[in-house]
C-alpha cells in the first residue's frame, strides 16, 4: 500500500508541474501573439493620424471636425503606443505589463485567432521552467497540510517501571 501512495504522490506532483509549465508556455505564446496584434493596430493608428493630418479628404472638412477626428485618432495612437512600449520592454515582467495595459478588444481578437505554440524563445523557455518550479512548490505547499490531516496521530506511551 505504501508503494501506491508514493506513486500517487509522484503522479500528482507531475500533474501540477506539467499543468503550470503548459499554462505558462501557452500564456507566453498568447502574450506574444497579442503583442503582434498590438503592433499591427499601432501601425494602423499611426497611418490614420497621418491620413487625417495630410489626406485630401480631411482637408476638405471644416477645421473643427478635422480637429476632433485628429484628437480622437491621436488619443488612440497614444494609448496603443503606451501599451506597446510597456509590454514590449517588460522582459520577465511581461505578464504584469500585459495585465496592466491590455486592450479588451485586442485580447478578444487574439483569443479568437490564438494558435498554441511550443516555447522557442529564451524568454518563453525561462517562463516555462520558472512556472514548472512554482508548480512543484505549490504542490508541496498544498500537500503538506493534507498529509498532516491524513496522518494518524501517534500515541505516546509512558514506560512503567
Amino acid at each position: 500500500m505504501e508503494w501506491f501512495w508514493r506513486r500517487s504522490d509522484v503522479l500528482a506532483a507531475a500533474v501540477f508541474v506539467a499543468g503550470a509549465a503548459i499554462g505558462a508556455s501557452q500564456g507566453y505564446a498568447f502574450m506574444t501573439q497579442y503583442e503582434d496584434h498590438l503592433s499591427r493596430d499601432l501601425g494602423l493608428a499611426r497611418a490614420r493620424v497621418t491620413e487625417i493630418k495630410t489626406g485630401l479628404r480631411y482637408k476638405l472638412m471644416s477645421d473643427v471636425v478635422r480637429s476632433e477626428l485628429e484628437t480622437a485618432a491621436q488619443t488612440r495612437l497614444d494609448q496603443l503606443n503606451i501599451a506597446h512600449t510597456a509590454i514590449a520592454g517588460a522582459g520577465i515582467t511581461k505578464p504584469y505589463a500585459f495585465m496592466r495595459y491590455r486592450e479588451p478588444t485586442l485580447v478578444a481578437e487574439t483569443r479568437r485567432d490564438f494558435v498554441p505554440r511550443l516555447p522557442q524563445s529564451a524568454g518563453s523557455i525561462i517562463v516555462t521552467v520558472l512556472a514548472a518550479l512554482i508548480g512543484f512548490l505549490a504542490y508541496e505547499v498544498v500537500k503538506f497540510p493534507v498529509l498532516m490531516l491524513a496522518r494518524p496521530k501517534q500515541r505516546k506511551f509512558r514506560r512503567r517501571g
